[in-house]
């Protein structure tokens, strides 16, 4: 490649990764979600208890164990591990008091910042990534484009600069499974799968299509011995030092598994929850028997992509349309797994040799645009005032200018109930298109 192209191409990268930076640099410090304070009780009984903290994951003991609320830690070791990490360089606490009724919980912004910076670098990380897989098929102007629609996705700025939320660090390793199974480096891939899934186990449907994929000799060996090294190695000093934990490591993620009404409604993105718990708030009838047997057309789209994919069909288009799948059924859908599905969605729309026009507009829409607008609607202001002391009005006015202001319910029950149609077109339209991609 010519020098002044070498120079072109990486200086476009450079702009990209320093602009999206100072983009989620900016307000950053400014806000937090109410997951921030949680970590920070979480990072502390680790820190104490070590191996066994799971004997405390359940939220059980949240006030003596100085949490602020009583959620449950109900993932994999690998994001305790990283929050114990970072929890000795913050020496500012979480305060969590009343004053009257009012319960108010106040972040430090030492803590903010450390914790986004690692949510930060995930998406830096994985907007690089993206570029330098789609570069390997498609090019560098097709990869900077791919890599800029993640980058700036207001669905990733959202989670990783104002609320909060690590899904980037899951998407992070479950796409690197995805590119070291495209040059078939099973070990790699399958390692990197099980720190996906061993980070929060929602990455587990878009490991399926890989798993699937490696039933073949060597292949299934070299993957399930990456699988497993990582499994050992995150779970080994647990099941040594206080192997009593791991059975509250599964029950703590089974106690957040019953199917129940989602609130708040405008964070509940999947449709028949969303309009289930709708219906409970206004009648107070039962509906829960929508959501119960959620799992029985998520199965159902499951085994046929199974199904496709043992006659040869693309392993890329089937890592999204697994996750998707998975996000168009499940019972609760929180606005994080958009991260993993939006950069999915890219890396599909742009390694998918045998999509069709219809394909690509329905993935562009379903996991892209419409979970994208969410953020401009919602009243993301909150966040730069609920959990800060001392709030930059500034920031806050920024916000409320950029935003719609909807409060109400059953606009968001329309909104779930559009983006869950627009999963299963996506999904079922994928599977239905016969072309295959061996």
């Amino acid at each position: 490649m010519h020098p002044m192209r070498i120079r072109k191409e990486y200086h476009l990268l450079a702009v990209l990764v320093i602009v999206a930076a100072a983009v989620r640099l900016v307000v950053a410090p400014y806000s937090s979600g109410s997951d921030i304070p949680q970590f920070e009780g979480f990072a502390n009984t680790f820190l104490r208890h070590g191996a066994c903290f799971y004997l405390y994951a359940s939220g059980a003991q949240y006030r003596l164990e100085g949490w602020p609320y009583n959620w449950p830690y109900p993932y994999g070791p690998v994001w305790i591990y990283v929050l114990a990490a970072l929890k000795p360089l913050v020496k500012a606490e979480v305060k969590a008091f009343y004053v009257g009724s009012h319960y108010y919980v106040y972040v430090p912004v030492e803590w903010v910042c450390a914790v986004k910076s690692v949510l930060i670098l995930g998406d830096l990380l994985l907007g690089l990534l993206i570029y330098y897989i789609v570069k390997a098929r498609k090019g560098w102007k097709a990869a900077a484009v791919a890599s800029a629609i993640y980058l700036f996705s207001p669905v990733s700025i959202y989670e990783s600069a104002i609320y909060g939320m690590f899904d980037q660090v899951v998407a992070l390793f479950l796409t690197a499974s995805l590119y070291f199974f495209l040059t078939e480096k099973g070990k790699a891939s399958g390692f990197l799968s099980a720190i996906s899934v061993l980070t929060k186990q929602v990455a587990a449907p878009a490991v399926i299509p890989e798993l699937i994929n490696s039933l073949r000799g060597r292949k299934m060996i070299h993957f399930m011995l990456g699988f497993a090294s990582a499994v050992l190695l995150v779970y080994f000093p647990i099941a040594l030092m206080c192997p009593a934990s791991l059975w509250n490591a599964l029950t703590a993620f089974w106690a957040t598994a019953k199917p129940s009404y989602t609130y708040p409604i405008p964070y509940s993105f999947n449709g028949v929850s969303a309009l289930a718990t709708y219906l409970h708030e206004i009648t107070r009838e039962d509906f829960t028997y929508l959501l119960q047997y959620w799992f029985v057309p998520y199965i159902s789209l499951q085994v046929w992509i199974i199904f496709r994919l043992l006659k040869g069909w693309d392993p890329v288009k089937a890592m999204y349309a697994s996750y998707a799948a998975f996000l168009a059924t499940y019972w609760r859908v929180n606005y994080q797994y958009f991260v993993t599905l939006t950069a999915l969605a890219v890396v599909a729309l742009y390694l998918s040799r045998s999509l069709t026009l219809k394909e690509e507009v329905l993935i562009i829409y379903s996991s892209i645009i419409i979970p994208a607008i969410w953020v401009f609607i919602y009243p993301i202001a909150w966040w730069f005032h609920v959990h800060i002391q001392h709030p930059n009005t500034f920031v806050v006015s920024l916000m409320e200018s950029i935003t719609l202001h909807v409060f109400e319910p059953r606009f968001y029950v329309a909104y779930s109930l559009t983006l869950t149609t627009f999963l299963y077109m996506s999904v079922i339209v994928l599977l239905l298109t016969r072309k295959c991609l061996k």
